[in-house]
C-alpha cells in the first residue's frame, strides 16, 4: 500500500506540475512563439522526440519538475516567433498562463470529486480517495500561489519586470534580467534550505523529546 501511495503522490505531483508548463505551452503557441523545448522532469534528456512544429518533448534523467523552453534569441530568422518580440500584453499572458492552469485544475478536481463521490474534494471527508484529491487540489493552488511570488525567474517575478516595462516604456536590458533572474533564484534556493533545515532540526527536537 506504501508504494502505491507513493506511485499515486508522485504521479499527482508530476500532473499538477505538468498543467503548469503546459499553460504556459498553450499560451505561447496562440500567439506564435516558438517553444523549443518541453522537458518532464529535469536534467539530461533520456528520451525524447521532435513534433512537427520544431518543439522538443524530452524525458529526462532527474524525476522533479518540468520545465519550457522558449526561443527568446531576437537574432533568430523566425523573427515573429521570438517571446521578446512579442507584446507586453502578449508576454504577461504567457506567465499567467502557467498559474491560471494550476487553478483550473484544482477546480476540475474539485468538480470531479463531486460528481464521482458526491462531495467535493475535502480533507475532512472519510474518504481516502477525496482526500488524496483534496491535497492534490491543494498542491495546484499552492505552485499557482508560489509561482506569483514577485521574485525572478518565478512567473510573479517576470510580470513584475514587465510592469516595470511598462512605467519606463522600454524593455529591461537582456543583462540586468539575467543578473536579476540568477539573485532570485539564488534567494529561492537559499530559501528551500533554510526551509528544509527548519523542519529537519523541528523533527529532531519532537523525536528527542518523546
Amino acid at each position: 500500500m506504501i508504494i502505491i501511495y507513493f506511485v499515486e503522490s508522485f504521479c499527482g505531483v508530476l500532473a499538477v506540475l505538468l498543467t503548469h508548463e503546459l499553460g504556459h505551452l498553450i499560451a505561447a503557441r496562440w500567439y506564435g512563439v516558438q517553444v523549443l523545448r518541453f522537458s518532464i522532469a529535469l536534467g539530461p534528456e533520456a528520451l525524447g522526440f521532435t513534433d512537427r512544429t520544431g518543439t522538443r518533448w524530452t524525458l529526462a534523467i532527474l524525476p522533479f519538475g518540468a520545465s519550457l523552453q522558449m526561443n527568446d534569441d531576437r537574432n533568430s530568422i523566425s523573427s515573429l516567433q521570438v517571446f521578446s518580440n512579442k507584446s507586453l500584453n502578449q508576454r504577461a499572458v504567457i506567465y499567467v498562463a502557467g498559474p491560471l492552469f494550476n487553478l483550473l485544475f484544482a477546480g476540475g478536481i474539485y468538480v470531479c470529486s463531486f460528481a464521482i463521490f458526491g462531495e467535493g474534494a475535502l480533507l475532512i471527508s472519510e474518504k481516502p480517495a477525496v482526500i488524496f484529491m483534496s491535497l492534490l487540489s491543494g498542491f495546484s493552488v499552492l505552485v499557482a500561489l508560489f509561482s506569483l511570488i514577485p521574485i525572478p525567474p518565478l512567473d510573479g517575478g517576470w510580470l513584475v519586470l514587465f510592469g516595470i516595462e511598462v512605467f519606463t516604456r522600454r524593455p529591461i536590458p537582456e543583462r540586468i534580467q539575467k543578473t536579476i533572474c540568477t539573485v532570485g533564484t539564488a534567494m529561492i534556493v537559499v530559501a528551500t534550505m533554510i526551509s528544509f533545515l527548519a523542519v529537519a532540526s523541528h523533527v529532531v527536537a519532537e523525536n528527542s523529546v518523546s
